[in-house]
């Protein structure tokens, strides 16, 4: 499962890295936009496959990070 980003901006903390496991609903990363913090969080439990870095600019629509989730 994909995880989009809501609006334009900076990443400011990554708390996973690659290959993590990460549970439905954790807080991924935190996402800078427009001096406000927003968190993003996890859509599904599994394994992280690809994920953003902190300090990467994004813009709306962009893939921040995906989970593998067992099938």
């Amino acid at each position: 499962m994909k995880i989009y980003a809501p609006l334009p901006g900076k990443i400011e903390t990554v708390f996973f890295e690659k290959n993590n496991m990460v549970s439905n609903h954790a807080i991924l990363m935190t996402l800078e936009s427009m001096k406000m913090y927003l968190p993003i969080f996890a859509n599904a439990t599994g394994v992280l496959v690809f994920t953003v870095r902190a300090g990467d600019t994004v813009v709306a629509g962009d893939v921040l990070a995906e989970i593998e989730t067992e099938k």
